[in-house]
């Protein structure tokens, strides 16, 4: 099932960890696998320092294999900010 395009920061979504507490979390346990709020389809997440793009510098974290980035700008959100607003309100949820 394909959901409706709804933009960029579109929406709200309560995580159980901040940002940058998730970031940590991902960094310090590398290879964790996690499953999505939704399906409960297993995914893994890297914590990455960005070296290209809009987001130059800053922490993201990698959400694999659908190689979706998620930045400070976008937690909180249904969908982040690369290509029109892909969903990652399955994911961040589920990282802690």
């Amino acid at each position: 099932m394909t959901k409706a395009t709804i933009g960029s920061h579109a929406g709200n979504v309560d995580n159980p960890l901040s940002f940058l507490a998730a970031y940590e979390h991902v960094l310090t346990h590398p290879g964790a696998v996690y499953q999505t709020t939704g399906n409960q389809t297993e995914f893994r997440a890297e914590a990455r320092i960005t070296r290209k793009g809009n987001h130059v510098g800053e922490k993201a974290i990698r959400i694999l294999p659908h190689n979706e980035y998620v930045y400070e700008c976008c937690w909180g959100h249904r969908t982040n900010c690369a290509r029109g607003g892909s969903y990652i309100d399955c994911y961040t949820p589920a990282i802690h």
